[in-house]
């Protein structure tokens, strides 16, 4: 209780870190039941190492004197690179199509895991060039929120809001081509226009969240809460709202933990998020019975 008291009663030190990871695990829960309908899981996985290869791009570009950011622009150059690669890897995906059987080595997973390979590799490699490279490569890749500063959660409420808003907009839009994009073609949806958009504005939430809270924790919020809440609803419309309420609910519970027991942030919020999705699958076997 002691330590309960303290966290509450210190709320500036780490207020902006709770609340840049309420912000992402709301967006991230919300766009993931896209990724769990689009079974698109391994794309958003490809990411979040796409992304994180940008940010230790940036690190290394200006460990060896490169680049010379400003210091008001520290933050703006990672994710500057972050969403670069990200974005190119979504424009790839979204113009990618399905090659035929007989040429397996074109196959829209074969593209994936070279992606995600590549970048892994990558990353792990600059890591080692990089002043106290592994403990920067840790942070970025498993997620270290201890602190956010004011201007970068300004920031990110700046992106991720209105992407959050667009997608609320086009919910029922997307959510028809998720289930039927044959009959969304003939009744002349954007399908080719619609699945551009997700991906892209995934892949710009992922870049920034990546940048912010670590590459561990905005996947499994953009994966295991949307889980959890299609398990629990049939109701797709419902899911996005219980989606976002175990994404903020994982993260701030999650941070909780790692305050009190002196765990990494991002395991935390990952291991939360593992907890819901158990007590979802349980409700759902309940529900059957």
């Amino acid at each position: 209780m002691e330590k309960l008291n303290f966290f509450f009663s210190s709320w500036e030190f780490w207020g902006n870190a709770v609340m840049a990871s309420i912000l992402l695990g709301i967006v991230c829960g919300f766009i993931g039941i896209y990724v769990i309908l689009h079974r698109i899981v391994f794309v958003s996985a490809a990411m979040s190492q796409v992304s994180s290869l940008g940010v230790m791009t940036a690190f290394l570009l200006v460990n060896i004197d490169i680049l010379h950011p400003l210091h008001h622009s520290e933050d703006i150059l990672p994710l500057v690179l972050a969403t670069l690669l990200t974005g190119s890897f979504a424009l790839v995906m979204a113009r990618h199509t399905q090659a035929k059987i007989s040429d397996r080595s074109k196959s829209i997973e074969s593209l994936i895991g070279a992606v995600y390979l590549a970048a892994t590799a990558g990353l792990l490699l600059i890591g080692d060039r990089v002043a106290q490279g592994a403990h920067d490569v840790a942070n970025v890749l498993f997620g270290n929120a201890v602190a956010v500063d004011t201007q970068h959660l300004l920031v990110l409420a700046m992106i991720c809001l209105p992407i959050l808003l667009v997608h609320i907009w086009l919910r029922k839009d997307i959510l028809f081509i998720s289930y039927d994009p044959s009959m969304a073609k003939t009744l002349k949806y954007p399908v080719g226009i619609l699945r551009f958009f997700l991906l892209i504005s995934l892949g710009v939430i992922i870049s920034i969240g990546t940048r912010t809270i670590g590459a561990l924790p905005v996947f499994s919020f953009s994966v295991i809460p949307p889980m959890a809440a299609l398990l629990i609803l049939e109701n797709s419309n419902s899911s996005f709202a219980m989606a976002a309420l175990l994404g903020g609910a994982s993260a701030f519970l999650g941070y909780l933990a790692s305050f009190l027991f002196s765990f990494p942030t991002g395991a935390c919020m990952t291991a939360i998020t593992v907890g819901f999705l158990v007590i979802a699958k349980g409700i759902n076997i309940f529900k059957r019975k």
